[in-house]
C-alpha cells in the first residue's frame, strides 16, 4: 500500500491506487480523521479519547484507544502499521506531502500567494480547488472535532475562492467571472468580500446598472440581518461607480503589439541581453534598441514584447511615437489605462502624474516605437517597480538611459550567413540556386540591411531588376 492516498476535503477517503479501502465508520474513522488533521504531528492518547468517548454516557478511558487504533491498522492492510505510529506521548500518522488532499491544497495555495503573476495564480488556485470533493468530516462522530476544524477549512476554501476571483478579475476575466461570484455571493450573503467581487465584475463587463442593484442587495441583507452598513471598501467602490471615478478604474489588461514577424532571422544575442534587461531590475527598467533606419528595430522590440507578455500580466502596450507631442501621447495612454476622456488633465505635468498613478502597483510593458529624442520619453516612464519600457529610435537616447539607469541595445547589419538566409527564405529554392551569382550581388548592394534585403528579395522574386532596389 506504498501508493496509499488520503483524503479529507470532504467524506473521508482512503485510495490504494484506484481501489478504495474501507475504514469502519464511528470511532476507527474518527481517530483516522483527528490524525490527519494532524498529519506528522503527535496526537495524545487522551486527546483521542475525549474525542472517542463524547456522545457516550461514560467517558472512554484513554487505556481503551489502542483498541480503535489497533482496528484502523487493520483496515489499512500490511501497511498500517508503519503507516499509524505509536510514539512515547500518543499516535502519528507519517505521510508524505503528496499522500493527503490537505496538504497538496495548502501547496499549492502557498505556490500561488508567492507569486504575483495573476495567471499562474489562477492555475495554481484551481488546481488545488479541484482536490475539494465536498463538506468535509461528514459523518465523523463528535461534534467539539467538526465544530473546532470544519469552520477553518471552509475559511481556507472560502479564502482561496476570493484569491482565485482577484487573480481573474485582475486579469480582465470580468464576464468569466461573474457566475461563479453571484453563486458565491448568495451562498454567502454576509460575507463582503464576494459581493465587491461581483460588483467589480459586473461594471467591468459594462453591467454598471446590475452592478449597483447588487450593491443594494447587499447593503439590504446586512441592515436585515446584523444591522450594519457595508464596509469602507463597498462604499467607497459603490461611491466610484456612481462618479465614475478614476482613482478607482476597472483595469483592463490590454496587448496591443503588433504581430511579429513570422520569419525573423538572427539577433539572437539582442534578443536574450534585451529580454533579461527587461525583467531583471527591482526599479523601471528601461531598454533602448538603436541603430540605423532599416535594421529591424521595430522587429526586434515587438518580438521581445511578444516574449514577455507572460512576465507584464497587465498590458502590454504599444504606442508609435515619431514626432508627436508628449502631451498627447499622455492622453492615449492614460484611455489605454481607463481614465474617461473628461478626466484626463489638461497640463503635461499633471498627465504625467495621472499616469504614474495609474501604473503604479501594475506590471505593464510599455513598447515606444520610433522615438525621436529623450526629452520625448522622459514623461511618459512609470514611476514604480514592475513596470518596464522599451524603446526603439535612430537618434541617440544616451541622455535618458543615462538619467535612469537604462541600457542601450545597438543593431549591427545582420551577420552575412543570416543575410543569406533571410534572402533564400523568400525566394524558392531553384530560383536561389538558378542565380546565385545575382543573390550574392544583392547581400553586397543591400549592406546586409534586413529592410532593404527585403523589398530587393521580393523584386527578386518577381522578376523585378536588381537596379530596383538602388
Amino acid at each position: 500500500m506504498s501508493g496509499v492516498e488520503f483524503r479529507l476535503l470532504g467524506p473521508i477517503q482512503v485510495l490504494d491506487g484506484p481501489r478504495e479501502v474501507p475504514v469502519p465508520a464511528g470511532r476507527v474513522q474518527t481517530v483516522l480523521a483527528v490524525l490527519l488533521l494532524r498529519a506528522n504531528q503527535v496526537t495524545t492518547a487522551r486527546e483521542l479519547a475525549e474525542y472517542l468517548g463524547e456522545g457516550s454516557a461514560r467517558a472512554l478511558r484513554p487505556s481503551a484507544v489502542p483498541i480503535y487504533v489497533s482496528r484502523l491498522r487493520h483496515a489499512l492492510g500490511p501497511d498500517g502499521a508503519r503507516l499509524v505510529r505509536t510514539t512515547s506521548t500518543g499516535y502519528v500518522i507519517d505521510l508524505d506531502p503528496d499522500q493527503l488532499d490537505l496538504t497538496r491544497f495548502r501547496r499549492l495555495v502557498r505556490a500561488a500567494t508567492a507569486t504575483d503573476q495573476p495567471a499562474e495564480r489562477v492555475v495554481s488556485l484551481t488546481e488545488a480547488m479541484t482536490l475539494w470533493r465536498g463538506r468535509p468530516l461528514v459523518d465523523c462522530g463528535p461534534e467539539s472535532l467538526v465544530n473546532a476544524e470544519l469552520p477553518v477549512l471552509i475559511e481556507e476554501r472560502l479564502h482561496v475562492l476570493e484569491l482565485v476571483n482577484e487573480a481573474r478579475l485582475r486579469l480582465g476575466r470580468h464576464t468569466e467571472a461573474i457566475a461563479d461570484l453571484t453563486r458565491l455571493s448568495h451562498e454567502h450573503p454576509l460575507r463582503e468580500r464576494f459581493w465587491e467581487q461581483l460588483i467589480l465584475a459586473l461594471h467591468g463587463s459594462g453591467r454598471r446598472a446590475e452592478a449597483l442593484a447588487a450593491y443594494r442587495t447587499v447593503s439590504r441583507k446586512l441592515a436585515d440581518e446584523l444591522g450594519i452598513d457595508p464596509g469602507a471598501r463597498l462604499r467607497n467602490l459603490h461611491q466610484s461607480i456612481l462618479t465614475a471615478n478614476t482613482a478607482t478604474r476597472i483595469w483592463r489588461p490590454q496587448c496591443q503589439l503588433p504581430p511579429a514577424i513570422g520569419d525573423f532571422i538572427g539577433r539572437t544575442d539582442e534578443l536574450d541581453r534585451t529580454r533579461a534587461l527587461l525583467t531583471s531590475s527591482d526599479t523601471v527598467p528601461i531598454v533602448a534598441i538603436c541603430g540605423a533606419p532599416g535594421l529591424g528595430k521595430t522587429a526586434t522590440a515587438i518580438r521581445v514584447a511578444h516574449a514577455l507578455r507572460p512576465s507584464f500580466p497587465d498590458g502590454q502596450w504599444y504606442t508609435r511615437l515619431t514626432d508627436r507631442d508628449p502631451t498627447d501621447i499622455l492622453a492615449d495612454l492614460l484611455t489605454t489605462a481607463g481614465t474617461e476622456p473628461a478626466a484626463i488633465p489638461t497640463g503635461l505635468d499633471q498627465r504625467a502624474a495621472a499616469l504614474r498613478a495609474a501604473l503604479a502597483d501594475k506590471r505593464v510593458l510599455l513598447l515606444f516605437d520610433d522615438a525621436y529624442s529623450a526629452d520625448q520619453i522622459r514623461p511618459l516612464l512609470p514611476g514604480t517597480a514592475g513596470n518596464a519600457v522599451l524603446v526603439t529610435s535612430t537618434a541617440d537616447l544616451t541622455s535618458l538611459t543615462a538619467s535612469h539607469s537604462g541600457h542601450t541595445v545597438h543593431l549591427n547589419p545582420l551577420h552575412p550567413a543570416e543575410a543569406r538566409a533571410l534572402v533564400i527564405g523568400m525566394l524558392n529554392a531553384q530560383q536561389a540556386e538558378a542565380e546565385p551569382r545575382v543573390v550574392a550581388e544583392l547581400l553586397c548592394h543591400c549592406g546586409r540591411n534586413p529592410r532593404n534585403l527585403r523589398k530587393a528579395a521580393a523584386n527578386l522574386a518577381t522578376g523585378t531588376a536588381l537596379r530596383a532596389v538602388g
